[in-house]
């Protein structure tokens, strides 16, 4: 049997004692997106896109449109991904730099129902109008840390707002409205990338709070309990680079951050919860962008995740 994970992803399967189930879990990865899957990603408005560049930096972003801009082709070897005309490509981190060829990831998340699916590969084609992702792997994940939230349509979205009148800052070390952004988030999404492998997108959730801001700026991340595939902290073994995205659901609110991470093992639960795995991660951010989204709808909370621990405040 040809071994499904890279040098990363093995050693921490191994360090946490998960490496058996990692291996049971690797029969969901398939080479294309599998027709049960068609539908879901019709049904869509958004979809999590992460990048990574010749130096193996990443970024992170999303990608809004109505339902049935996602479109599979090619019998589910590629995913037609419509993008928004008037968006000025040059605000977004990654479609500001992409080409044909870079290595992508899509995130698919519908909230409502907590599934997810995610697609690896690169960028077959690319316009003005449509990105065309070649799928290597897709596979779904767990839906535990999802938080339940539901389309609301928004009475007082003023379609004749484009992406460029948007308010639009950014910068190196995290200021204090970056930082509180951060502290209430109860979902983040992550990007990260072996040097010789795909690029990988994926999510994160826990209590508001859950995401602690060390004085420095540095970000605090426990790892829950998950699929056991830790593509993510396999990848941060092989290649500190990575990117967060945090979505303020609220306030209609993008906040992306670049920068490198690194594990951290036999964490007591009295520093950072981590819902008994002793395992984080530290995040050091070295530039940020912060955005103003105008879409016409919201997402509302409903529930929070059954499975989400209860954070630990650090004095």
């Amino acid at each position: 049997m040809r071994e499904p994970y890279h040098e990363g992803e093995v050693r921490v399967q191994e360090l946490a004692g998960e490496r058996d189930v990692a291996l049971l879990t690797a029969r969901t990865i398939r080479d294309r997106v599998a027709v049960p899957a068609f539908r879901f990603l019709a049904m869509q408005r958004h979809l999590v896109l992460g990048r990574a560049d010749g130096e193996h930096a990443c970024e992170a972003t999303v990608l809004f449109g109505d339902p049935g801009f996602l479109r599979v082709e090619a019998e589910g070897k590629a995913l037609s991904i419509a993008l928004e005309p008037e968006r000025d490509r040059h605000l977004d981190p990654v479609l500001a730099a992409l080409a044909v060829g870079d290595r992508i990831s899509g995130l698919a998340i519908e909230l409502a129902t907590r599934r997810r699916l995610r697609l690896n590969g690169r960028v077959r084609a690319l316009d003005l109008a449509r990105l065309v992702l070649e799928v290597d792997e897709s596979y779904q994940s767990c839906p535990k840390y999802i938080q339940k939230r539901v389309v609301e349509i928004d009475a007082d979205f003023d379609s004749s707002t484009t992406r460029s009148e948007q308010t639009v800052s950014s910068g190196t070390a995290l200021l204090e409205p970056q930082r509180a952004l951060v502290r209430a988030a109860d979902t983040l999404f992550v990007v990260t990338v072996h040097p010789e492998g795909h690029a990988d997108a994926s999510h994160r959730g826990g209590e508001p709070g859950f995401v602690h801001v060390d004085d420095d700026g540095a970000l605090s991340i426990p790892d829950y309990v998950g699929n056991s595939m830790f593509n993510t902290l396999g990848n941060i073994t092989t290649n500190p680079r990575a990117a967060l995205l945090f979505w303020d659901f609220d306030q209609k609110r993008l906040l992306h951050l670049a920068g490198r991470a690194e594990l951290r093992f036999g964490v007591g639960d009295r520093e950072l919860a981590t819902g008994g795995t002793g395992r984080s991660w530290t995040f050091h951010t070295e530039r940020w962008i912060e955005q103003r989204l105008s879409l016409p709808f919201r997402l509302r909370l409903v529930e929070r995740s059954p499975f989400n621990p209860s954070p630990t405040t650090r004095s």
